[in-house]
């Protein structure tokens, strides 16, 4: 008879668990199926892949930190598209310094790199990206045109983080295209 009881109180206490309440939610997701991804082509070059030269600019144009110089423009261009999709250049921050939200030097200074430097992006506007939060508001969704086709339009520059010292400078910047 114990161990019936036993089992019995088992049971009841194993029912009663799970009935206990806990919060409830609910998770939705979205996403979005379409019947083509759009070509891509950075500065003409018909490539998502591409080099943006940067002009050489004088140690004395770059005598503080934060000031920038040498800004470039380049252009991600997005053709062959399923019009008026929303779209936007998600940037990667692999490459960040995290204090300027700037990509960092590839190139060391024991291998020829400057010293204290960055490359900064701006958006059209003139506004620089901060590429570790990567905000819609900096960079926002653009809608692709009847034709298929949009642009984005940055320039890079070199941004001083402290003492600059002359060398080198290189970088990359990964992005991915997220579409609305």
């Amino acid at each position: 008879m114990r161990y019936t009881l036993s089992a019995i109180t088992l049971g009841v206490s194993l029912l009663s668990a799970q009935f206990t309440s806990a919060d409830d939610g609910t998770i939705h997701f979205s996403g979005l199926v379409q019947d083509q991804s759009c070509d891509l082509s950075i500065n003409g070059s018909g490539s998502g892949d591409g080099t943006v030269t940067l002009p050489n600019v004088l140690l004395s144009e770059l005598d503080s930190p934060g000031v920038e110089a040498g800004k470039t423009p380049f252009t991600i261009a997005l053709q062959d598209c399923t019009p008026g999709l929303m779209v936007r250049p998600f940037f990667e921050s692999n490459n960040v310094y995290v204090p300027t939200g700037a990509l960092g030097n590839s190139t060391l200074p024991s291998a020829g790199g400057a010293e204290n430097i960055n490359v900064a992006i701006t958006n059209d506007q003139g506004t620089r990206l901060d590429l570790n939060t990567n905000l819609v508001a900096d960079n926002p969704f653009k809608e692709i045109d009847n034709n298929g086709e949009v642009s984005f339009v940055y320039k890079a520059g070199y941004l001083a983080i402290g003492n600059v010292g002359v060398g080198k400078v290189t970088s990359a910047l990964v992005y991915n295209m997220i579409y609305q």
